[in-house]
């Protein structure tokens, strides 16, 4: 039987879900995160379909890992962060909306100073993408969405 996602979150982040937390939000950041986080990974995997052609090595590492190739830690803190938060409760969520604005601003951060990012934006395979605005978006509403 397949692994639920958050039984996936649970085994490989150690964050528990219970209805009850999730309840007390009637927001749920994720979601906005994951969208964004599918854009770049498609976008990630025609480009590494084109350097495999190429014969490139970065190719392999953006095919098996994705986004977090790009970000490594940042990737999962904040990940980690909205996981925590969409399960916070009442109690808890002025605490763990702290902490994802602390990873937003990380996150900000490894947009702006990685220039792997500019780099892969302007490949000279020729494939178009953009990865960093549907980052960028995502991570504006998640702010907007904290107040």
């Amino acid at each position: 039987m397949a692994e639920s996602k958050e039984q996936w979150v649970q085994r490989v982040l150690g964050v528990k879900f219970d209805s009850k937390a999730r309840a007390a939000n009637s927001l749920l950041l994720l979601p906005v995160w994951q969208r964004a986080k599918d854009t770049v990974d498609s976008q990630l995997n025609s480009l590494a379909a084109g350097f495999r052609d190429a014969a490139h090595p970065l190719a392999e590492a953006i095919a098996e890992q994705g986004l977090p190739v790009l970000t490594g830690r940042t990737f999962v803190g904040l990940t980690a962060a909205l996981f925590d938060y969409d399960a916070a409760t009442v109690g808890t969520r002025d605490a763990a909306a702290r902490n994802v604005r602390e990873k937003l601003t990380a996150f900000r951060a490894e947009l702006a100073n990685n220039r792997l990012w500019a780099v892969l934006e302007r490949n000279p395979l020729g494939i178009t993408v953009s990865l960093r605005p549907p980052i960028q978006r995502s991570l504006d509403e998640i702010e907007s969405a904290l107040g």
